[in-house]
Parts: C-alpha cells; sequence; structure tokens
C-alpha cells in the first residue's frame, strides 16, 4: 500500500498502520528469534538501517554480553562473513552467526549478496523486506526466513526490530527490571501514540519538517536521523562529527538534535557551540529508554503535524 520512503499519515491512519505492524511483530518476531545462534549480525541495506540500528541498540546496551555486531550489507557480505571463523573447527567458517538482514526499498539486490555470503559460509539468514522482486525472491530460494512487515516499510521494520531484539535479549540477558520494562514496551507501542503526538508533536514538526538540514543525533537514535536526512535532502552526523564541522566552519544553516532526556549531558556542548555559531537550532528531546526511542521518533517522523 505505501511504497514510498516519506509518508505523512493523520492521527487515526497512523494509529492504525503502528497497531497492523504491532500485529505482526507480535507474530513474526518469535519466528525470526527462534533462527537465532551463537553470535548475532545485524545487516542493511539501503532504509533498512533505520531497522538494524533500532535492534543493534537494544541488545548493545539492555543484552551487553551478548556477541553483537552490525554492517552495511555490503560490508557484510565481500568484507566480514568471508573471513568469519566459528569456534569449532568442524563446523562451517561462519555456523554459529544468523544474519538479520533488514532490506529497504532500493536495496533489494544487496540481498543476493549476502544470501551467497551466508550460504557460502554456514550462517543463518533471516530476511527483512517490505516485497522482493520475483527474481531476486528466486535467487533467496527456500533457506533464508523471510519476514515481511506490512504497510510503511520504514516504519514497520522498526517496530518489528525493537521486538525482534527484545526477545533476544529474553533469551541472551539475565533478568532484570530493564530487560523486563524493554519486553514489555516493545510489545505495547500503540497505545501511545496519542500521548506521543501530543507530548512532542510541535517539536517534531520543527524538526521533522526542515528541508536540507543538518540532523545530529546520540548513539541510539542514527536511524531515525538518518532517515529523516535522506527524506529531506539533509545531512546526518553525530554528536562528535558535528562538532567538528562547527569547528571546522562547515557546518551553516540550520541544525536539527534528537536525543533523549538520559543524552542530554551528551548534547549540551552541541547546543551551545551552535547557537553561539549563529546556527538555527531545533530540537527532539523524547522522554523514553534510549533503546525504544528509535520507535518514537519514526513514528513522529511519519506523522502528519500541522501547523
Amino acid at each position: 500500500m505505501y511504497s514510498g520512503t516519506l509518508v505523512r499519515l493523520g492521527r487515526d491512519e497512523l494509529k492504525r498502520v503502528v497497531e497492523e505492524a504491532e500485529r505482526y511483530a507480535s507474530r513474526a518476531a518469535g519466528e525470526a528469534a527462534r533462527e537465532a545462534r551463537e553470535r548475532i549480525v545485524f545487516a542493511y541495506s539501503s532504509l533498512g538501517e533505520v531497522a538494524a540500528w533500532t535492534a543493534y541498540w537494544v541488545l548493545r546496551e539492555v543484552a551487553p554480553q551478548a556477541p553483537v555486531e552490525i554492517y552495511s550489507a555490503d560490508a557484510l557480505a565481500f568484507h566480514v562473513l568471508a573471513y568469519r571463523r566459528s569456534r569449532r573447527e568442524e563446523w562451517s567458517v561462519a555456523s554459529d552467526t544468523t544474519v538479520y538482514l533488514f532490506v529497504g526499498p532500493g536495496g533489494e539486490n544487496q540481498a543476493v549478496f549476502v544470501r551467497d555470503a551466508a550460504v557460502n559460509t554456514g550462517a543463518g539468514l533471516v530476511v527483512v523486506a517490505s516485497s522482493l522482486p520475483p527474481v531476486i525472491e528466486e535467487r533467496l530460494g527456500e533457506e533464508p526466513l523471510l519476514v515481511t512487515p506490512p504497510g510503511v516499510y520504514t516504519l514497520s521494520s522498526t517496530i518489528l526490530a525493537a521486538r525482534l531484539a527484545a526477545l533476544l535479549v529474553e533469551r541472551l540477558a539475565e533478568r532484570n527490571v530493564r530487560v523486563e520494562r524493554v519486553a514489555e514496551e516493545t510489545g505495547s507501542i500503540a497505545p501511545v501514540v496519542d500521548e506521543l503526538l501530543e507530548r512532542h508533536g510541535d517539536e517534531a514538526r520543527r524538526v521533522f519538517g526542515c528541508k536540507g538540514c543538518v540532523y545530529a543525533h546520540t548513539a541510539t537514535l542514527r536511524g531515525p536521523a538518518a532517515f529523516a536526512a535522506l527524506a529531506s535532502g539533509g545531512v546526518r552526523l553525530d554528536v562528535q562529527e558535528a562538532l567538528a564541522a562547527i569547528a571546522s566552519g562547515g557546518l551553516r544553516g540550520a541544525l536539527r538534535i534528537i536525543y533523549t532526556e538520559a543524552d542530554e549531558d551528551a548534547i549540551r556542548e552541541l547546543r551551545f557551540r551552535a547557537l553561539t555559531s549563529g546556527l538555527e537550532v531545533a530540537e527532539l528531546r523524547l522522554r523514553t529508554d534510549p533503546v525504544t526511542a528509535p520507535v518514537y521518533a519514526m513514528i513522529l517522523a511519519h506523522a502528519r503535524l500541522e501547523d
């Protein structure tokens, strides 16, 4: 139904899309999680980057001992998997690894490269894509698990990624308050859409309505910042890159900063230097756990917010 990458939805339609994505994730994420082996690799092509980074940071931060990595599809296929070695010599070189590949619009051919590398090295593969051309599906064959979240891919795949990562955390980390909270939160996104729009609608309109802006972000919000930059003809920079760009005089015009309350210390200097350099600054400051913040940021990015 939605083939474009930047789709603005009214409140009721947005809630319906989120609910549909959440229902699908509640079924599909469990099946995908059962494919997990000892090592987890998230990979992405095109705008699959948003979902892949969302999943990565849930595991990296909530299950810090878990062996998890993230790469672009081409880096993984041509520079990583071919040199992977399992811990048991009798296994194939990557047979202790499962790759979760998020294929964004325009990046479908990358799935074939990753599939070939996985077959040649013994890695497991799960492909998350909105749809694939028949020739690509034929090349993939029946071996990889193919997961197809409905609706707006950049939003539904992010919801799926958060739910998948939460299930992997439950398997890989010791039970604690944060593990339980993240697991509960990623399974109940739709009920908070109204509150999210009321609380952050004005901020989101100023941030995501900007054309050609520089989008700076803290660690866990890389995906939404990348999406916003690509959708608006802007540029994505992390905090350190943005500080360097200001110091060199290479950052001019409008700066948008996406972060959470927990990241306040990380962006304080960036805000100060941007304002004293004469940049026009607007911020989206999310009041949620940093690892689930990308889901809420993507909901706001797809909301049709009136002036």
